[in-house]
């Protein structure tokens, strides 16, 4: 396929075989490959989106809410990507996009801090742009902090306006400073309240930000928390003049703050769903499951499948998992292989020098 061609329908559907709901929104999104390649070359942690999204059966537009930024690379990168700059009370909507937080921030157990004065005058903003780059930044800072805050200032500078998302979370290793807006790129080995995703969030975040003749930067320390700066110019001399208040003709890419949201609240300790009564009545005693995924639509999934012929127990992390084992030894142990805390591979190994649990447990 050439770097500056759409996909044909043919190949949409090829991308996604056997899900004419996906393959449909693709198109409708004017999907290209272009910032991706051929699905044998995507990251496995991109194909396994994928794929859970097709087998699971989640709501095409929820679980791909964050992943639409792959239209987003596509776009940029083949010259289609369509901007309209608007004066805009920056204020106001920055501080509104970063409240839409506050709920899951709360049963966190986190501290919202929103400091986004009025400023002098409107910026030139395109704003669909301006609302993903203040949900990536939210949305990363919230995945990284576990206790204290996160803080979203606005500041009027000479010439410029500047947006910083400061928390107080796990922070960056020094030697991971420089790839961390790399795209697909993701930091090993930091505690997180998920591992799902695919790493593109922040580079799409340094790409909209330099589509406004901006730059971005970041400075961490590493178990004190980190802060991402966004400066933009003020007035529009730096702006294409034709894309001053330009009519959009393609399909949007923007899913506004919900999915966000609800991504991090899925992120957050699980409440143990209701045991749906079985199909019919046991004949006897039902062995017992747990399943340990920290993706909360897996587990949701994997719960309907089995809950009517077993006794299913979930955790969203491997040391959760471990301490639901030890308590009680399932008759089978089902485990993700990447969760925070605790990985796959920790758990399987914790359960395999255990006596009270040997052969049990199955990866995926």
């Amino acid at each position: 396929m050439k770097a500056d061609a759409p996909a044909s329908p043919a190949n949409v559907d090829q991308l996604f075989p056997g899900d004419s709901e996906l393959a449909g929104l693709m198109r409708r999104l004017d999907w290209s490959s272009t910032a991706l390649g051929p699905p044998e070359d995507w990251p496995e942690n991109l194909r396994v989106s994928v794929s859970l999204c097709l087998t699971s059966r989640i709501p095409v537009v929820m679980y791909w809410g964050r992943e639409f930024t792959v239209l987003d690379f596509s776009r940029i990168e083949a010259g289609r990507i369509q901007a309209s700059y608007e004066p805009t009370d920056v204020a106001a909507s920055t501080a509104e996009l970063a409240s839409v937080f506050r709920s899951a921030m709360e049963k966190a157990g986190l501290k919202l801090i929103v400091d986004c004065p009025p400023l002098p005058e409107p910026v030139y903003i395109d704003r669909e742009m301006w609302e993903k780059i203040v949900l990536n930044l939210l949305s990363n800072a919230f995945k990284f902090t576990f206790e204290g805050e996160i803080k979203v200032q606005l500041r009027w500078l000479a010439g410029q306006v500047e947006l910083s998302v400061a928390d107080t979370g796990t922070g960056i290793p020094e030697a991971e400073l420089p790839r961390i807006f790399e795209r697909f790129h993701r930091v090993p080995n930091v505690r997180s309240r998920t591992h799902e995703g695919t790493g593109i969030g922040l580079a799409l975040v340094q790409e909209l930000v330099h589509l406004h003749g901006g730059e971005v930067r970041v400075r961490s320390t590493e178990g004190r928390g980190t802060t991402f700066q966004v400066s933009i110019p003020t007035g529009h001399a730096h702006l294409p003049t034709e894309k001053i208040g330009a009519r959009r003709t393609l399909e949007t890419t923007s899913t506004g703050a919900t999915p966000f949201v609800e991504e991090a609240l899925r992120w957050l300790p699980p409440t143990p769903p209701p045991l749906a009564p079985p199909p019919h009545p046991p004949s006897g005693p039902r062995s017992r499951v747990v399943l340990a995924d920290d993706n909360a639509d897996m587990r949701e999934y994997v719960n309907r499948l089995l809950v009517p012929h077993f006794d299913l127990e979930t955790a969203a992390d491997g040391q959760a998992a471990l301490e639901l084992i030890r308590q009680r030894p399932p008759d089978l142990v089902l485990i993700d292989v990447m969760m925070p805390h605790l990985d796959g591979y920790g758990l399987l190994q914790q359960l395999r020098e255990d006596p009270r649990t040997p052969g049990r447990a199955g990866t995926g």
